[in-house]
């Protein structure tokens, strides 16, 4: 008796063991369909969200296009090309001011010298100021007694008209 009793409900466990077998493996069928739908549903989301961003991109990039015309970037190339001169012209004239206040005066002098130089020649300058001195004959002309136009050296001439102050050159 003890042994049908035990038997029996060995039957018994084992008829529910099978059953919750079955619905346990049901249950992971179930669980793998629900991750796979998870998985499909976030590639789904990840492709609307790509979607979404490449037609902001295009719009974004229509407007843009829209907005542009060579015009305006030929504008935008001259707008640039006038702050950069702007700025040129500000560096060289604080420069310009720095050296007036800060640099050398001696330099400065020699500069203007120079730049003098190149409009009138020394030689003509020397000749007008004998000239109004009085160191070359009323009648002469100043290109006849330019310095290196006769046959003395200019060393020579220079010297010869400091001994001779007021006559005029003679050759």
């Amino acid at each position: 008796m003890r042994q049908q009793e035990h038997g029996s409900h060995g039957q018994q466990l084992e008829a529910t063991w099978e059953q919750h077998k079955s619905e346990t493996d049901k249950l992971k069928n179930q669980l793998r369909d629900l991750n796979d739908k998870i998985e499909e549903a976030k590639r789904k989301k990840n492709l609307l969200v790509a979607r979404q961003r490449r037609a902001q991109a295009q719009q974004r990039i229509a407007e843009t296009m829209s907005s542009l015309s060579e015009k305006s970037a030929f504008e935008a190339f001259s707008r640039m090309e006038e702050r950069i001169e702007t700025n040129e012209r500000q560096i060289k004239a604080a420069a310009e001011i720095d050296d007036e206040f800060t640099g050398d005066t001696l330099q400065r002098d020699f500069k203007a010298l120079e730049r003098g130089a190149g409009a009138v020649s020394v030689d003509t300058q020397l000749l007008a100021l004998k000239q109004k001195m009085g160191m070359l004959g009323a009648g002469s002309s100043p290109s006849s007694k330019a310095l290196g136009a006769g046959q003395r050296d200019d060393a020579e001439e220079v010297a010869a008209e400091i001994q001779r102050p007021g006559q005029g050159k003679q050759n």
